[in-house]
């Protein structure tokens, strides 16, 4: 169970829009997922991803699936909302939606691409969008800036200027409003694996507003963070994976907060 720590915009462009891969076997989960700012690499070639979350409870040393977490009670305790991810045949995605609690979408991010890289990505509810993000890339492929217009108008919106390594990873975004005028700081830093081990957001004055420290065992499985939220509010949380399927990526997985049981994601994946 994602904890809800940066906003979708943010997610995002921190996602490093780009279409550069892992190896052919490997799929990302970041772009626009809960996973933007943590990514994951699943083995194989996938189709789609669903994730949903539920509350459950411990007997005899098992973990048992409860009710489906409401989207009003996800809002009220900070997770984020259940979606499906659909990746093309290069591993690539294209779309994403976020679910209800009925399990039908509620609002999707359609994501476009020309040349092996996202050039953008539209949000829509229903038939509606109000605003669209265009990226741009420097002359190695390394993505340098992602913008967020109102549709119709093409007016900005806000932005952010963007640090790239090894093409796809992003390191660093510096946000700005409508004028251009500087607004936060978000840097992360990774592993050799990819994986993001830590996280900050300062202001323009360049005091830490927020922080995250992230582990991972030795098959790259994410297995716990620390961290303070914008608000102050500290948070220490384990993960536990309890079922895998035959490409060894994880379907079941336990989350504890402050060492209670907090609930269990449970995922659906489809191969190619």
């Amino acid at each position: 169970m994602k904890r809800l720590i940066l906003p979708i915009f943010c997610i995002a462009i921190l996602a490093g829009c780009t279409m550069q891969k892992k190896p052919e076997t490997t799929t990302e989960l970041s772009h626009f997922t809960p996973y933007g700012y943590t990514p994951e690499f699943l083995k194989g070639q996938v189709k789609s991803v669903e994730q949903r979350s539920y509350w459950t409870t411990e007997q005899d040393g098992k973990y048992l699936q409860g009710d489906l977490i409401t989207r009003k009670e996800r809002d009220s305790i900070g997770w984020t909302d259940d979606f499906i991810a659909y990746f093309d045949s290069m591993g690539i995605a294209n779309r994403i939606e976020y679910l209800d609690d009925e399990g039908k979408p509620y609002g999707y991010w359609v994501i476009q691409c020309s040349d092996g890289k996202r050039t953008g990505a539209q949000w829509f509810q229903g038939d509606s969008s109000s605003s669209y993000w265009k990226y741009t890339y420097d002359d190695s492929g390394n993505l340098t800036r992602g913008e967020r217009f109102r549709l119709g108008a093409d007016t900005l919106l806000n932005g952010g200027n963007i640090k790239s390594i090894k093409d796809w990873q992003v390191t660093s975004v510096q946000w700005y409003n409508s004028k251009r005028e500087p607004g936060n700081t978000i840097a992360r830093e990774l592993n050799d694996m990819g994986l993001v081990t830590q996280l900050e957001t300062r202001n323009p004055e360049g005091k830490v507003i927020s922080w995250w420290k992230y582990n991972y065992d030795e098959n790259g499985l994410n297995t716990g963070f620390t961290g303070m939220s914008s608000d102050s509010t500290m948070y220490n949380v384990e993960t536990k994976y309890t079922d895998f399927d035959d490409m060894g990526n994880w379907l079941k997985m336990v989350s504890f907060e402050d060492g209670k049981l907090a609930g269990m994601d449970v995922r659906t994946i489809v191969y190619y």
